[in-house]
């Protein structure tokens, strides 16, 4: 193995890649007084810690921070563990455009090792795909920031919900994640966003990282409409779930554009 082969896998490996999240974690300004007892970047690396060992819940992880035994201290270079309560009041006020820093950072580092290539998946391009999910609901406990839907009964149920988007290919086990978009309220609207509106601010972010990565953006029926087509006018191409939907507005896009060109137009004269 060459010098530079060797060095691109050691870049790779989950020490490394620990490092380099930690150290832009480092970076974030924290809005709290200079006197702080916990660090912002031990509370973010223990909150990275806990979704990369899949703890069930933040109690999990808080019984995780009492076990002497436990070395995932050492592992995720963290000082101070924040205990349940700490972590949510330090993490809330932190921005989420924030943490698309992270991502990019590794992903970039993927890109580099090589470590994408066999994500290829048809003509250069790599399969993203994109789907809505909800993460937290409750008809009692909400935030200025909780998606709000109204009953006829009168109750009105909280939620918070974001989109997730994951490089993937059928036949590969593995996945990359990439930096969700949440789906929150925007300054100045009334109405609830939405699944659709989020996916057009995740692809215009996407597109501003990554201008010339070749994509094919997968999602579900729901996305089958000429705004999301038109908004994947770029190295881009979107497929959906089997409908006749989705059928006609693929067969009705010029073959350019199914190709990913990205200067072809699916619907000319808009």
């Amino acid at each position: 193995m060459s010098l530079s082969a060797r060095k691109a896998r050691k870049d790779l490996s989950a020490d490394s890649l620990f490092r380099l999240v930690r150290s832009r974690f480092k970076r974030f300004a924290d809005p709290r007084s200079a006197d702080v007892d916990i660090p912002l970047h031990d509370a973010l690396m223990s909150a990275f810690a806990m979704f990369s060992l899949k703890d069930p819940s933040l109690l999990a992880f808080d019984e995780r921070r009492r076990d002497p035994n436990d070395n995932f201290r050492t592992i995720y270079g963290i000082n101070r563990v924040p205990s349940d309560s700490q972590m949510r009041a330090i993490l809330d006020p932190v921005a989420p455009a924030d943490v698309r820093c992270p991502f990019q950072d590794v992903f970039r580092r993927l890109q580099r090792g090589k470590a994408l290539e066999p994500f290829v998946y048809l003509d250069g391009h790599y399969l993203i795909s994109l789907d809505g999910t909800t993460y937290f609901s409750s008809s009692k406990v909400h935030c200025p920031s909780c998606l709000e839907k109204r009953h006829r009964g009168g109750g009105v149920t909280y939620s918070h919900q974001l989109l997730g988007a994951t490089l993937v290919h059928p036949d590969r086990k593995e996945v990359i994640p990439l930096a969700p978009e949440p789906i929150v309220n925007q300054d100045g609207h009334t109405k609830n966003d939405c699944e659709r509106n989020a996916t057009r601010r995740w692809l215009k972010q996407f597109r501003q990282e990554h201008p010339h990565l070749l994509v094919i953006i997968i999602e579900d029926a729901l996305s089958a409409n000429a705004p999301t087509s038109t908004t994947c006018a770029t190295p881009a191409c979107i497929t959906s779930s089997a409908s006749s939907r989705a059928t006609m507005l693929f067969s009705s896009a010029p073959a350019d554009c199914r190709r990913g060109r990205p200067d072809a137009n699916p619907h000319p004269g808009r």
